[in-house]
């Protein structure tokens, strides 16, 4: 990839990108991921912890996303492919298969 893109690169987990049309305005900066992430009541220091097997669950869910959008863990991608594959490649009836983890 380009390496300004290295440079502002963040990391995101597969299932935010779910999130990606819900916020309206703000976009994906580091204090907006380090929010979302303080604000679920299941976020733990590295992991999910909702319950036993809820980081498991988790884990499932964002393998899901990446297959879904056809993505590579680990790449970096500019912002812009991550909103067109999510716009493109998923719909509302996809949720319920991929939210199942």
């Amino acid at each position: 990839m380009m390496e300004g893109l290295r440079r502002m690169a963040m990391v995101l987990r597969g299932h935010h990108l779910l999130c990606v049309h819900g916020f309206k305005g703000m976009g994906y900066s580091p204090e907006f991921v380090e929010k979302i992430c303080k604000s679920c009541p299941n976020n733990g220091i590295s992991k999910c912890e909702a319950s036993e097997n809820s980081n498991d669950h988790v884990l499932r869910m964002d393998r899901k996303v990446i297959e879904q959008l056809g993505l590579k863990d680990g790449e970096a991608y500019p912002k812009s492919v991550l909103v067109s594959h999510t716009a493109a490649k998923v719909r509302p009836d996809d949720l319920d298969v991929i939210c199942a983890g």
